[in-house]
């Protein structure tokens, strides 16, 4: 009986085709990744174009009087929205009808955020 304790070359083709299947399998497995992320930024960007339409807390309310003739009172609230605070001027019944600490619904735009009425 012989032995050869030499790696066969039927072996080494073995490795190397299994390891390019590995190879080729993360790849595979990262573009997936990277194509979903881009496609959830995508739906998202979407989205915000035509507006999100979400409920967001309010957690302080401003009322400036102004100094007078030439710089006029406003009323102003600001929201807790998706993890930022966003700061809205309001009408006087608008103000008088929110409080703070509950929710109020708002429109979410890509560059500004709106009470929804």
């Amino acid at each position: 009986m012989l032995t050869d304790d030499k790696p066969s070359i039927f072996g080494f083709l073995a490795l190397c085709l299994v390891l390019c299947v590995s190879i080729f399998s993360v790849i595979s497995i990262i573009h997936w990744f990277e194509s979903s992320i881009q496609q959830n930024a995508k739906e998202h960007e979407e989205l915000l174009i035509k507006g999100n339409h979400i409920e967001s807390f309010v957690v302080d309310k401003h009322y400036d009087s102004g100094l007078g003739l030439d710089i006029p009172e406003s009323y102003s609230i600001k929201l807790y929205v998706n993890d930022y605070l966003k700061t809205l001027e309001v009408s006087e019944s608008e103000y008088s009808s929110i409080e703070v600490g509950k929710k109020v619904k708002v429109i979410e735009y890509k560059d500004r955020v709106v009470l929804d009425n």
